[in-house]
């Protein structure tokens, strides 16, 4: 390494040495030989001059060893012939290590040179590389022997590469080529240098003049050092992906084939995945998908819908590998927008969802008969809450609740809230009771009212007796005062009784009614008919 670092300061020296005397560095002197001391470089120079011009043999020597490092001839201040620079083998025999050749000052001729381990060789005409050239690693072994291992070689004209050249990487072939003006041109052939015995070719490129241009096929490739044994057929017009583009894998199987045009993909497309047995066909403009779309597995159309620019639009369907259409979306130009019906394996309804602008806001569930049990409605609040209003239909009741819900994130996933709500919706700490509250059963309204953030408010309306509406006033959920109604008038009951029964002669309570308010005996009966609790009140107050 002592001798390659000095041989790049040599050579440095020798191709700066004219402009070393026009600085005045080296003492000029009208005949004989200067003596020049460089030691940065640990060099000494001797060179001779004749009427005030370097004339003669110039040399180097290392100021160290005083070995012969570098030499050559100058004739009036100009190089001319040969210059060698030399390194010592561990015999300190001498060895050219590179050299150059001059003509008037001009490099002219050939020459080797060394940048560390890389060796170049080849031939200059007038300062510009000309003729065969080609470049080695050189390295030494451990019996000291010296190792030449070819890497490119090719050939330039004028400074130019031209005509058929060939890269190989640690001895094997890599890539063969051409360049027309020094660019690449005609086929070029890569091959597998990680696994290069026996020798396979991995990619042919055709070039005009650098630009790629007819047909590229690669027959396999690598991905993370793993072989991918796919087969490409890649069209180029001048630079540009145009016409038809197909890949297949290896067992011929067309993976994927389409049409370019100036880069962009247009009409129809098919990709094909083996290991799930599925295909798709889809149409593009403009490099977007636009036109119908189809997903087939196992021969069975498993998707099916359009695109408009890039956006699903209009109705997609979904269906089960044994066909069945298992779920309806649509879409206005990629927002998805109207009903999304969703089906079980008879064929039934199990759920929809209906968005607008991105945004559910209604919920329906069905039972097993296709018969709705859930309808839930969907208000977005700026406070990022969402206001929820619930219907169930239960086998002869129903209830409907207003409700509100903080969802996770700053969007609802329609995928995961109806299980949410069936798991948690009576949960009054997830689903918060805010708003108006009823329950109906058989087709009238049993009892009524408003809750805020859980706890009843105001007015609740009981209508369990047919002709009675009991009213109780509530105040931060607790009740504050009672009434007894009407039903039909709405006014108040000014003498009579509040019955409620379990059954045929079986009473459950008893109020003793004057001017709307309790008055008298208030008892309430178990189911055997024993009394349970009795109770006396004066104008609506306990005694």
């Amino acid at each position: 390494m002592k001798y390659q670092t000095m041989k790049k300061l040599y050579t440095g020296f020798a191709f700066t040495m004219a402009l070393t005397f026009a600085t005045a560095q080296i003492d000029t002197i009208d005949n004989g030989k200067s003596i020049y001391i460089d030691s940065a470089q640990n060099l000494k120079m001797e060179i001779p001059f004749k009427k005030r011009m370097v004339d003669g043999t110039v040399k180097g020597f290392d100021l160290t060893s005083t070995n012969l490092v570098l030499e050559g001839s100058s004739k009036k201040n100009q190089k001319q012939g040969t210059w060698n620079y030399y390194e010592y083998d561990s015999l300190d025999n001498k060895i050219i290590a590179q050299y150059y050749t001059w003509l008037n000052d001009t490099l002219n001729g050939p020459f080797q040179e060394l940048k560390d381990s890389l060796q170049l060789n080849g031939g200059y005409s007038k300062n510009l590389l000309n003729g065969a050239y080609k470049e080695s690693i050189v390295s030494i072994d451990d019996s000291g022997k010296t190792i030449v291992t070819p890497l490119d070689s090719g050939q330039y004209i004028k400074g130019v590469q031209y005509g058929l050249w060939t890269y190989l990487d640690n001895g094997n072939l890599h890539k063969v080529g051409s360049y027309e003006k020094g660019k690449l041109h005609m086929h070029w052939k890569i091959y597998d240098t990680l696994n290069a015995q026996p020798q396979k070719l991995m990619q042919d490129i055709q070039y005009f003049e650098g630009v790629k241009t007819g047909s590229e096929l690669i027959y396999f490739k690598y991905l993370d050092g793993k072989k991918i044994k796919e087969t490409e057929s890649i069209p180029w017009q001048m630079g540009e992906l145009s016409g038809n583009y197909s890949k297949k894998d290896a067992k011929g199987i067309v993976l994927e084939s389409g049409t370019y045009s100036e880069d962009i993909k247009i009409g129809k497309w098919i990709y094909r995945n083996p290991s799930k047995n599925t295909i798709e066909k889809v149409a593009y403009l403009n490099n977007q998908l636009n036109g119908p779309y189809q997903m087939d597995k196992d021969s069975i159309t498993i998707i099916k819908g359009t695109y408009a620019l890039d956006k699903k639009n209009k109705t997609w369907n979904y269906y089960s590998e044994t066909g069945n259409l298992t779920r309806e979306e649509f879409y206005e130009n990629g927002i998805k927008s109207g009903e999304w019906n969703y089906y079980n394996a008879q064929k039934l309804l199990t759920h929809s969802i209906v968005f607008y602008e991105n945004k559910v806001v209604e919920l329906y569930r069905f039972d097993k008969n296709g018969n709705e049990t859930l309808k839930l409605e969907l208000d977005y609040s700026p406070e990022n809450y969402l206001k929820i209003t619930a219907e169930e239909q239960m086998t002869d009741s129903s209830e409907s609740v207003d409700l509100m819900y903080q969802p996770e994130g700053d969007t609802l996933n329609e995928n995961t809230f109806l299980i949410t709500y069936l798991k948690s919706g009576k949960d009054t700490t997830v689903f918060k009771r805010h708003g108006g509250y009823s329950v109906t059963k058989t087709g009238s309204v049993e009892y009524r009212g408003v809750y805020s953030t859980n706890i009843k408010q105001g007015d609740w309306s009981y209508f369990y007796n047919p002709r009675i509406v009991w009213k109780k006033v509530f105040k931060n959920g607790i009740m504050s005062g009672e009434l007894f109604l009407d039903k039909s008038s709405g006014t108040k009951i000014e003498k009579g009784e509040y019955v409620l029964w379990f059954g045929p002669e079986r009473p459950q309570v008893e109020f003793k009614i004057q001017n709307g308010l309790r008055d008298g005996k208030s008892i309430w009966y178990k189911k055997n008919g024993e009394e349970l609790k009795v109770e006396k009140y004066k104008d609506g107050m306990l005694n």
